[in-house]
């Protein structure tokens, strides 16, 4: 497991929030077959205790060649085109009177895009993604 990129900021008044991302790779069933999940992770204080107001999921595949092997379980794998890397990018009030918006940046391969997550409720919900380009 490997953590990538975490931050702290403040989406609510008088809440902390800690952004990031997250890569597990794990053996699947398949030889030479490995599941790769990245998870784009907001997690927010409230009266001293954490909760996930914000968590995005992607899933890939990686099978690997003939020749490859995953000799060091601390090396990340390559994902090859299907890679999407989810990060946090900024925040601000686009809503007057509500929490701000989580702006987050995703990278593929020669691609990306942004995500927006607006306040519903107890969490974060996906409104936008899109605003891209590519190599």
């Amino acid at each position: 497991m490997r953590a990538e990129e975490i931050g702290r900021t403040q989406l609510r008044a008088g809440h902390i929030a800690l952004v990031g991302n997250v890569l597990v790779q794990i053996p699947a069933r398949e030889p030479k077959t490995y599941n790769s999940y990245r998870m784009f992770l907001v997690i927010e204080e409230s009266d001293g205790a954490y909760s996930i107001v914000l968590s995005s999921f992607h899933e890939t595949t990686i099978v690997l060649d003939s020749g490859d092997d995953a000799q060091n379980p601390s090396e990340e794998l390559d994902e090859g085109n299907e890679t999407d890397i989810e990060a946090f990018f900024d925040s601000f009030p686009l809503f007057l009177g509500e929490p701000d918006v989580v702006i987050s940046r995703h990278q593929y391969y020669e691609d990306w895009n942004y995500s927006v997550y607006r306040w519903s409720g107890e969490k974060y919900q996906l409104i936008y993604t899109g605003c891209g380009g590519g190599a």
